[in-house]
């Protein structure tokens, strides 16, 4: 029987597991203001697509629900849900075959510190400002054109702030395999942007 951490049970979302799994339905909806915004916005950065991003939402906390006698608080809760939203997202992505959106609710993606971040270019004028505008456009483009895992990896670790360790628990793969998908993701993203970089230097 896995160990549970003592810790775990001071966690809000380990506790609502627990009244949810009582019978106590108000627990779910706890658990869903906590992190309907989260869930959403991981959704959304994967398919650029706000109405998909929903029913993604609204389909992993429907899931939560349904494993409520399951659940088990031996890691975060936060993990468990991300490894949903994460598994929905690419199922999501085979099934349709979707290709990217048009927009996206964030500036830009930088695999290092070397690559360059759309906020960071001067809107001191109007020039600027397209510059600014294309360069934006540019690096949505090239995110949203990485194989389905080297994307969410991206945004995992970019936006999301997880470390490798925890990515590899949301994705159920080897801490290796994770500094190879973003690695090969920084590459990417890279030599999809060294062309403008060229034109406008």
């Amino acid at each position: 029987m896995p160990r549970v951490n003592a810790n775990l049970d001071l966690d809000p979302d380990a506790a609502a597991m627990k009244r949810l799994a009582a019978g106590d339905t108000s627990a779910l909806r706890d658990i869903i203001s906590r992190h309907q915004k989260s869930v959403f916005n991981l959704a959304y950065r994967f398919f650029t697509d706000s109405s998909l991003a929903e029913d993604v939402a609204q389909e992993a906390f429907l899931r939560i629900y349904s494993i409520r006698n399951r659940y088990k608080p031996t890691a975060k809760f936060t993990t468990y849900l991300y490894r949903v939203v994460t598994n929905l997202c690419l199922s999501e992505m085979r099934s349709q075959k979707l290709r990217k959106a048009s927009s996206l609710s964030y500036a830009g993606v930088d695999g290092e510190s070397d690559l360059p971040r759309a906020r960071e270019v001067s809107a001191d004028s109007p020039r600027d400002s397209l510059e600014k505008s294309e360069l934006a456009e540019k690096v949505r483009e090239t995110v949203q054109s990485l194989p389905p895992n080297q994307r969410i990896a991206t945004i995992l670790s970019r936006y999301e702030g997880m470390s490798y360790t925890e990515i590899a628990k949301v994705m159920s793969v080897s801490v290796m395999a994770v500094k190879s998908l973003l690695s090969r993701a920084r590459e990417k993203i890279r030599e999809g942007l060294l062309p403008y970089l060229d034109r406008k230097g």
